[in-house]
């Protein structure tokens, strides 16, 4: 049956030893950023991270994650309420 999906185990999210997510460690990995604090908050700070835009598979909630991970505070980040990042 295609509609069913059965879940054994624990559906908790898989956590690194840095503290992010499988997810987020392979969505900063694949976009070429360390998974280091100074380096994501450079990263924040500079627009290379905001949500929808760049790199793939970076949302609101990836970026709500790496924000608390590294100790910035989400509203401050250079995202309008458009999720844009201003000119």
């Amino acid at each position: 049956m295609f509609g069913a999906i059965l879940w054994k185990g624990n559906m908790t999210p898989i956590r690194f030893s840095s503290g992010l997510t499988r997810k987020t460690v392979n969505c900063l990995t694949k976009a070429g950023i360390p998974i280091e604090k100074k380096t994501i908050i450079k990263a924040l700070k500079n627009g290379k991270l905001y949500p929808h835009r760049n790199p793939r598979n970076y949302g609101k909630y990836t970026h709500r994650e790496v924000c608390r991970w590294a100790g910035v505070d989400e509203s401050t980040s250079k995202i309008n309420s458009y999720g844009m990042v201003p000119a």
